[in-house]
């Protein structure tokens, strides 16, 4: 990945899929974030539709959700 157009490729396919609530491509850290419905659509869907693409994919472990202050 290594131009805005890139980044548009991967927003609009991801972003269709069923499932998928959010999703945000980083030119500058070259990944993709996105916030699905796993009784929607499966992990495996992402990796195929980026790889389709021509980009290579590579699963990262999910971050832990931000905690309120008490």
């Amino acid at each position: 990945m290594h131009c805005q157009n890139c980044v548009n490729k991967l927003t609009d396919k991801l972003s269709f899929l069923k499932g998928v609530e959010d999703c945000k491509v980083t030119l500058k850290d070259k990944t993709v974030t996105i916030k699905y419905d796993p009784a929607k659509v499966q992990e495996k869907t992402f990796v195929e539709t980026i790889e389709k693409l021509g980009y290579t994919a590579t699963k990262q472990p999910a971050a832990s959700p931000a905690k309120g202050k008490s």
